[in-house]
């Protein structure tokens, strides 16, 4: 109980040390204000940036990795250059079954050849018509909102059945269609039948770099052995798209299958291997350097804040002297001077820090209501802002309020 009353009253002092100089005060909460709101807007945007990023990422499936045909050797061999993909349904079924202990799942990729026309109730729409096979949902993350996937029995009797994406649903059910499934839809003179319906994607991030130019909303799956038969039943592969069993293995599962390959083909075809590990270290380095160049701003805000606050605390030292010497003839121990100036250093910087976290969070609010950006406060960033302005609180307040305590009574009376 002593020592609540006791704290009460060096917090009353405080503040009302802190009243008789408003316009310093004001001067020395601004800078803190501003490096704390810089501090939780960076953190903020940082954690949100991350999550839109890795959200778009897992729409590839985060293990995923690719196989594919480096045609770049068309141009070191011109006159010897062999056509094709280089992958075949032999190459499939024998990493399905023999290939790999990285690798979780397998799915050939087999792109239509022909630029035909796809009709829905009668109308060309523009699509990308992917072969796959059934355990493509699995390693690319999709999301099933009706109806089935693609089975094993499509992929084996070459079904002439799809699953489409959410938007040509919606399609569909904008020209009054009651039963999305098992309605037909026409790809170049062959009729499908829908078994179907993925969710709709988000890689709005991605496509605005450059990174995936295909629309992830106007998609149909079939299976890859139909798409094959319309192609002409050539048994080339256009990729494989696997899924290693974790995100550290998908390097040594790319290594795996290009080995197999490159021993079978020997050097005929030329191999290229993508992982996700690659674009999520891309992610992670484009959203440091971010952090650090919004980190430095925030620090060199707050270190001015700081330098305000040390000095305020040095004018309140100089214009308290007398004071001082006061309380220390009628009983003030030097650790109660010390509490308090080191208090209203605190002080200062603790009411900066909750104004700069206030700042912060209607700067956000006004983003999102404007501009729509899915971001949020973060609260690692609050925190962080929350530690940053007892610590600099403390440390501005320390050197003053030692020099104050220090302070010999007879000397401090006759000052002024």
């Amino acid at each position: 109980m002593i020592i609540y009353f006791k704290l009460t009253a060096i917090f009353m002092t405080s503040l009302e040390a802190l009243k008789e100089n408003r316009l310093r005060t004001l001067l020395s909460l601004s800078g803190i204000m501003i490096g704390i709101a810089s501090i939780v807007l960076v953190i903020s945007i940082n954690d949100s940036g991350r999550a839109v990023i890795f959200k778009e990422l897992e729409t590839f499936g985060l293990r995923s990795v690719w196989i594919s045909r480096d045609m770049g050797d068309y141009y070191d061999n011109k006159s010897n250059f062999v056509r094709g993909s280089g992958l075949f349904d032999d190459d499939y079924q024998y990493i399905k079954e023999n290939c790999c202990m990285s690798l979780l799942n397998i799915s050939p990729i087999v792109n239509l050849r022909a630029n035909g026309k796809i009709q829905i109730i009668g109308k060309d729409i523009r699509a990308n018509v992917t072969g796959v096979n059934e355990r493509f949902d699995k390693i690319n993350n999709e999301k099933l909102i009706a109806g089935r996937f693609l089975s094993i029995d499509d992929v084996k009797n070459d079904r002439f059945v799809v699953v489409i994406s959410q938007e040509i649903a919606s399609m569909l059910s904008q020209a009054e269609i009651d039963n999305v499934l098992g309605a037909r839809i026409k790809i170049l003179s062959n009729w499908f039948h829908i078994v179907g319906v993925l969710g709709n994607k988000s890689r709005d991030f991605i496509s605005s770099i450059g990174a995936n130019k295909e629309s992830a909303n106007m998609r149909i799956l079939a299976p890859y052995t139909t798409i094959q038969k319309i192609n002409g039943n050539i048994r080339e592969i256009s990729y494989f798209q696997g899924e290693a069993k974790s995100i550290s293995h998908a390097p040594k599962a790319v290594k795996e299958i290009k080995e197999y390959l490159n021993y079978k083909y020997k050097g005929i075809y030329k191999y290229n291997g993508e992982t996700m590990v690659a674009y999520i270290k891309t992610a992670n380095n484009i959203l440091k350097n971010i952090s650090l160049v919004g980190f430095v701003t925030a620090l060199v805000s707050l270190v001015v804040g700081g330098l305000a606050v040390l000095n305020v605390m040095f004018m309140s030292v100089v214009e308290r002297t007398r004071e001082i010497g006061v309380r220390k003839s009628v009983g003030a121990k030097n650790r109660d001077i010390l509490s308090q100036f080191v208090s209203e250093a605190i002080l200062i910087t603790s009411i900066g820090g909750v104004l700069g976290i206030t700042l912060a969070y209607s700067i956000i609010s006004t983003i999102v209501f404007l501009f729509q950006f899915d971001i949020s406060v973060s609260s690692v960033g609050v925190l962080v802002a929350l530690i940053s302005t007892v610590t600099i609180g403390l440390l501005s307040g320390l050197y003053p309020a030692i020099k104050a305590a220090n302070l010999k009574p007879v000397e401090a009376l006759r000052y002024g």
